[in-house]
């Protein structure tokens, strides 16, 4: 069982650490976006023996939970484009391409289930969602 422990920071700038049973397995650093309110981007790390256990997996989850009840409705990946494990986590996750390019790196988002009832557009890439809590996939629909 994963569990994040928020060790400082407030709304969308945050710093987590990632236990799995009662061991620390890694840590996330959540940043906002200046002068998008409800705009993240983060970095993740789980050591290297804690690695392909669906740890990242599961404390992405809970932390998308976590930001969604923080008013966050899309968060931002930049990763680096040889590292294909973290490429496929966030594939996996539903993250899309991005229009927000970063030289070096590959930028992937995900919109958050937005609040029952609420209709909106992904801002990063404009597409609308199928549905409250529905989400967008990689493959844009």
């Amino acid at each position: 069982m994963v569990r994040l422990k928020c060790l400082s920071g407030e709304k969308l700038d945050r710093r987590y650490a990632v236990y799995s049973d009662s061991r620390y397995v890694g840590g996330i650093t959540v940043y906002p976006v200046p002068g998008q309110p409800d705009l993240a981007t983060y970095g993740i790390l789980i050591c290297r023996q804690f690695r392909r256990q669906g740890l990242a997996t599961e404390a992405l989850r809970q932390l998308f939970r976590e930001l969604t009840d923080l008013g966050c409705r899309e968060v931002w990946a930049r990763i680096e484009p040889g590292n294909t494990a973290s490429l496929a986590l966030h594939r996996s996750l539903g993250f899309c391409p991005c229009p927000a390019e970063e030289p070096g790196t590959v930028t992937l988002c995900l919109s958050l289930p937005a609040p029952a009832g609420a209709d909106r557009v992904c801002p990063g890439i404009g597409i609308e969602e199928n549905g409250p809590g529905e989400g967008i996939n990689s493959n844009g629909g």
